[in-house]
């Protein structure tokens, strides 16, 4: 009897680690009540260690706060890593995250909600895979709220933007949401492109209103045409950004790039004809991408536009 007790006991610790390789401390609770209760223990070992440690969802905020008072942190080399001169790393937080030492990622992660979770939000996705289920409970849980936040940020500029549609200091509040909100990678094609058309929008409000530099205004709503497919109101863009800045490279270069885009070798040549008849003094990139069209390339519009 006693070599069937023991047979069992061996069985269910390894059964046991299995189930709960997550945690210690949940193994060796389960393992006391599944020898304490011989069989009918195990219907108390396989839920109950977690639910006596783990609060419910909703009080996400207090159960954060607990285990960063209780967890003993180990690695601290690696947890050094991320103190507050260095919390911007982003690439020191991945490799944290990469090593062995569930203690020691779930630190990290209660460090990175702290700080500013939209920051990190590749970051926060990429824990979401992680294999030690609390780590992982954080980054979802961050990215919820992160997206709450931005709905809510979203919401509110947007009212005012209607009400206020001539302040430019609101439009570009609400432009750094939107393009926050949409890099973020939370909406399906369909809302992006509702999000999108409103960036545009926005951008034109910008630029129709705003004294200073709008350079980067023309850039940003030229692309979002692009990734609209909307090429006529891209070249539009383009032309009227050349029109405003014709001492820049910049407005020459966004349309060659436009001009390849849509296959436009005649358009794309008369481009580059017309920024070497300019005053314009070109870059060493603006340089090498006049050359390599007038040598009659063709190529990766990514690096040489």
């Amino acid at each position: 009897m006693l070599y069937i007790y023991v047979a069992y006991a061996i069985i269910s610790a390894l059964l046991l680690a299995l189930l709960h390789r997550g945690s210690r401390k949940e193994w060796l609770l389960g393992v006391a009540v599944v020898c304490l209760v011989p069989v009918i223990g195990w219907s108390f070992a396989s839920v109950w260690p977690k639910r006596a440690i783990r609060n419910d969802d909703g009080e996400f905020g207090r159960y954060m706060a607990r285990l960063d008072e209780d967890i003993l942190i180990k690695g601290e080399d690696i947890h050094e890593k991320v103190n507050k001169r260095k919390e911007t790393d982003v690439v020191a937080i991945e490799e944290a995250l990469l090593v062995n030492d569930h203690a020691t990622r779930r630190q990290i992660m209660i460090d990175v909600l702290k700080d500013d979770a939209a920051r990190f939000i590749g970051v926060i996705k990429t824990a979401v895979e992680n294999e030690d289920t609390e780590t992982s409970h954080y980054a979802v849980s961050a990215i919820m709220e992160v997206k709450r936040k931005q709905s809510l940020t979203i919401r509110r500029l947007s009212d005012e933007f209607v009400r206020h549609p001539d302040d430019v200091r609101v439009a570009c509040e609400y432009r750094d949401a939107l393009k926050l909100y949409m890099n973020s990678g939370f909406m399906d094609e369909n809302t992006l492109r509702i999000y999108r058309s409103e960036y545009i929008d926005v951008l034109r409000k910008i630029i129709a209103g705003h004294d200073g530099d709008v350079g980067n205004e023309y850039e940003e709503k030229m692309l979002a045409e692009i990734e609209c497919a909307d090429y006529t109101e891209a070249e539009q863009t383009g032309l009227a950004y050349l029109n405003r800045y014709p001492e820049r490279e910049e407005p020459y270069l966004y349309l060659i790039r436009l001009y390849y885009t849509i296959n436009s070798p005649t358009a794309l040549q008369q481009m580059i004809q017309a920024v070497k008849d300019s005053p314009v003094i070109l870059t060493n990139r603006g340089i090498k991408i006049v050359r390599y069209w007038s040598e009659g390339k063709s190529g990766n519009e990514g690096e040489l536009c």
